[in-house]
């Protein structure tokens, strides 16, 4: 057969390339929108991103890695970088992530921010004052969104505790956020939601008067919290420990507790399992249970899918490697206290999850942490060689624990005329953003 000479191109459907693209992780998608314009027009559409976060949280994604943020009640001025911390799937070492996730500059003295909620690779960051200035960071695309002000009453009538949830309606693929506070002119609490793109927030017709725990978790695209409750409740009232913001049809409802025979407003955590809403419950310091809730959208039921008695840690030593295991347990035992621990979320930072099959719990000082290895049924000491959060070391503080795995949502997407609008640090009105280095693209609905 004769050679032509003629040089052949071969043609990758446009459907094979977008189906291996939402498989990639977000840097190399990144990367990748600098090649082609119609690729970068792909990876910026709001549907790729809805797309690609599914295939994330059923972890269908190529390595892309599940990241846990542990961080400061208040950020204050005093925080300069926060790192999250990954595991590498080798005997559970973990390190941390060498680029911060937030990078702060030191020209906003005693401004202090809480990140109040983190969600489809969003970070929710509120002011802690009466302004109530909130805005949502990526901090993979570096972006900022300034999100309105409240819309229910005075500014200054509003109450400093506040709860916020992210979720997405699939119905319409809109990305929400609720608030919930407490409103001191009228003593009581209301809420109101925002859908990501319009101008203002809604009311909430109706509003639980109750406090939360801090954070919430986000599972099935709605927000879920754990009540905070009082000595002298009900039976009832008992019943009603789980509260469930659900975002299609915009109201709250109560979620029942596993029937796990301890007192449940001491001793259950909540976290994201694999994409499934869970409980961590601790009926003595020696017992971790671990409930999965099962057919969210119907007949919804918990399942006891883990039940590990606690007689060993096993500890890697820093300068062997070496593995070994210690019968000793006062050092779990002394940050597992009933009323002063991880079960009433005082003497220790929280619970989250690292990865699918690991459950991280950290402590309120920056030397230590603990690994549950769902695989192994291992609990796993650690004492930190590096810190998460820079600027505060040596402090002892409360802190918040977040999953976090980045996305490729632009939150220009939501910006006023679908982007048109983008502040620079020139600007006036953006030079309140210049304290947060990571924000390089500022967004607003004006």
């Amino acid at each position: 057969m004769e050679n032509s000479g003629k040089k052949v191109t071969k043609h990758v459907p446009d459907d094979l390339v977008y189906n291996i693209f939402q498989r990639l992780p977000g840097k190399s998608l990144l990367r990748l929108r600098c090649a082609s314009k119609i690729w970068c027009n792909n990876i910026d559409g709001i549907s790729f991103a809805n797309s690609h976060e599914a295939l994330c949280t059923a972890g269908d994604v190529v390595s892309e890695e599940p990241q846990v943020l542990s961080v400061p009640l208040l950020l204050g001025s005093i925080v300069k970088k926060v790192h999250s911390l990954v595991y590498d799937g080798n005997d559970n070492l973990m390190k941390r992530n060498e680029y911060p996730i937030l990078e702060f500059l030191s020209n906003k003295q005693g401004r202090d921010y809480r990140i109040s909620q983190v969600a489809y690779g969003l970070l929710c960051i509120e002011k802690v004052d009466h302004a109530q200035e909130t805005f949502l960071c990526n901090p993979l695309r570096e972006e900022v969104l300034e999100l309105p002000g409240p819309g229910l009453t005075n500014r200054e009538s509003i109450g400093h505790t506040m709860w916020y949830g992210m979720g997405f309606d699939s119905t319409t693929d809109w990305y929400k956020v609720v608030r919930m506070y407490y409103v001191y002119e009228v003593c009581e609490f209301a809420a109101e939601v925002y859908t990501l793109g319009t101008d203002s927030w809604r009311r909430i017709a109706t509003t639980p008067s109750c406090y939360l725990s801090l954070p919430g978790v986000s599972a099935y695209g709605d927000m879920h919290w754990r009540r905070h409750a009082c000595s002298n409740e009900s039976e009832e009232e008992r019943g009603k420990m789980i509260l469930t913001f659900d975002f299609k049809k915009e109201e709250f409802k109560w979620l029942s507790h596993p029937d796990f025979g301890c007192k449940p407003c001491e001793a259950f955590r909540l976290i994201n399992l694999r994409g499934s809403l869970a409980v961590v419950s601790f009926p003595s310091n020696i017992l971790i249970e671990i409930w999965v809730l099962k057919d969210y959208k119907s007949e919804h039921y918990w399942e006891r899918e883990h039940k590990i008695i606690i007689d060993q840690l096993w500890v890697r030593e820093p300068e062997t490697g070496i593995i070994k295991c210690d019968n000793d347990l006062s050092l779990w035992k002394k940050y597992h206290r009933a009323n002063n621990s991880f079960s009433a979320g005082v003497g220790a930072a929280g619970v989250g999850t690292l990865g699918h099959d690991d459950i991280f719990f950290d402590t309120n000082n920056d030397k230590e942490m603990f690994l549950l290895d769902l695989q192994t049924n291992r609990l796993w000491y650690k004492q930190k060689e590096f810190p998460l959060v820079e600027g505060c070391e040596g402090y002892n503080f409360h802190k918040d624990i977040f999953n976090y795995t980045g996305s490729v949502l632009s939150l220009r997407n939501f910006a006023r005329n679908y982007g048109i609008f983008e502040e620079s640090f020139e600007d006036m009105d953006s030079q309140k953003y210049s304290f947060l280095k990571t924000a390089r693209h500022v967004y607003s609905r004006r």
